[in-house]
Formats: structure tokens, C-alpha cells, sequence
């Protein structure tokens, strides 16, 4: 759901706990997802993302605030679960 700038203020202020991602595929959207997570500090101090996405996509992710907990593979689909540095 894309979040206009009057909306964008009012939803830093939520915060979250479990995060599920699934952009679409082959849009570059997953890296571009988890950098505005950060950017919303919408993530709680112990909560948990969990991304869907096309393999490989993920391969050159530049954001050391996250912690990789587990890497699914499954086809041309993989499902990491991360979680922000403490």
C-alpha cells in the first residue's frame, strides 16, 4: 500500500513486531522495501521481518543494521527471516 506524505508521519509512529514482506518479483522491490523499514523505524527493538522473495535477489544487500536468522530456499523462491541489530 503506498503511503502518501501526510500518511508517512503518522505511520513512523506505529510500531510493529512481525513484519511479512512479499513484493512482487524481479522489480528490484525487496531491497528497496527493507531499506525503508529502516527508514519508518517501524520494526520493535525484538521483532522479527520476514521476507519473500525472488532467489538471488537479496545477494548484494548493503544494510548491516539487519542480522540474517535463517535462509529458505525453495525453487527460484527464497524466505529470510532478519532481525535489526541490537
Amino acid at each position: 500500500m503506498p503511503w502518501n506524505s501526510s500518511k508517512r508521519r503518522k505511520k513512523k509512529e506505529l510500531k510493529f513486531d512481525l513484519i511479512f514482506l512479499d513484493p512482487p518479483y524481479r522489480k528490484g522491490l525487496i531491497k528497496k522495501s527493507l531499506h525503508l523499514l529502516l527508514d519508518y523505524d517501524i520494526l520493535l527493538p525484538d521483532g522479527l521481518i520476514i521476507a519473500e522473495y525472488e532467489k538471488n535477489a537479496l545477494k548484494d544487500l548493503d544494510i548491516i543494521e539487519y542480522i540474517k536468522l535463517k535462509q529458505i530456499e525453495a525453487g527460484k523462491t527464497s524466505v529470510t527471516f532478519f532481525k535489526k541489530q541490537a
